[in-house]
């Protein structure tokens, strides 16, 4: 779990060194402000989890503090310490976006447990978010090769075209196989291919821009790469390199098809994937192990 902090905002001394002293028993780091604009300028220079604030306090109130840290810091607790002849009611301490209150005067074992349960809650909230993060990451992955799925290429493919049309950039997509994959599974065996799918992930990792252009394992032996911001030929020379790292890799009769074809804001992502594996076929009809780009002709390595 992550180490709680937890600041204090009370105009009274002896109010702020009595609750810094319980809390430090409590086993929290905390810190302490005299007022809520000291409050504000701390929580814009470090982070804490939970604010306790005094509700009565000169000039900005513990209501209005409530609210104004809400707004910036959506993700901090606030506890506001009430009393009885306050002009506000608990339903008004909670709609400012309170977590919890205590009342004057109010005991060690009771702020403690108030704390807890806000602590525990935020940790239960952290363990969901990275456990819905990580679900989502292996929704969108496939699992052999660590490279996104194919419904995640559809999404994305839809996502970079539209910016390409707004932004008038280019774009450019490619698309490979396996030449003679079935053969190689029949004569070695299953596993054996799913190693030569797995190096190809890890070639394709390490060929494509980081957080620029993404690599998808399309279907079966076959796989794609979306470049944004790249034209047909600055795309082919990432094919190639991909084609060339895995010949040298040296899996037994085993070559690359590669595809090549830049998108065009007339057509749709549909026919775009349409070009691109009409490009890898004719790429392979000619023998394979060789790129060709949509409607352009066949390249090889000297002329990349």
């Amino acid at each position: 779990m992550e180490r709680e902090k937890i600041l204090i905002t009370d105009d009274d001394q002896s109010i702020r060194e009595m609750l810094l002293d319980m809390i430090h028993l409590f086993g929290y780091e905390c810190q302490a402000a005299c007022n809520a604009e000291e409050t504000l300028k701390i929580l814009k220079e470090d982070n804490f989890s939970i604010v306790i604030s005094d509700i009565k306090m000169p000039e900005i109130d513990g209501i209005s503090l409530t609210k104004l840290i809400k707004d910036r810091y959506s993700e901090i607790d606030v506890v506001i310490i009430t009393g009885y002849d306050t002009d506000y009611s608990f339903k008004d301490v909670i709609k400012a976006g309170a977590s919890d209150f205590v009342t004057k005067p109010f005991s060690i074992d009771e702020l403690e447990a108030k704390l807890n349960r806000i602590i525990r809650e935020r940790n239960l909230q952290r363990e969901l978010k990275e456990k819905n993060e990580e679900l989502k990451r292996l929704s969108i992955r496939d699992s052999l090769t660590g490279l996104y799925n194919q419904r995640h290429f559809y999404a994305e493919l839809e996502k970079e075209g539209e910016r390409a049309r707004r932004q008038k950039h280019s774009l450019s997509l490619i698309l490979f196989d396996v030449d003679k994959f079935k053969s190689y599974n029949d004569t070695y065996g299953h596993l054996e291919g799913d190693k030569v799918l797995k190096k190809i992930g890890e070639i394709v990792q390490i060929s494509i821009r980081k957080d620029v252009d993404s690599g998808y394992r399309y279907g079966g032996d076959e796989f794609a790469v979306i470049t944004p911001e790249t034209d047909q030929q600055q795309s082919a020379k990432v094919g190639e390199r991909i084609r060339r790292e895995f010949e040298e890799f040296g899996f037994s009769m085993l070559t690359l098809s590669v595809g090549v074809v830049e998108f065009d804001s007339s057509l749709g992502m549909e026919i775009l994937v349409k070009h691109a594996d009409e490009a890898l076929y004719r790429a392979k009809g000619a023998g394979g192990n060789q790129i060709y780009i949509s409607a352009g002709k066949f390249l090889h390595e000297d002329s990349l």
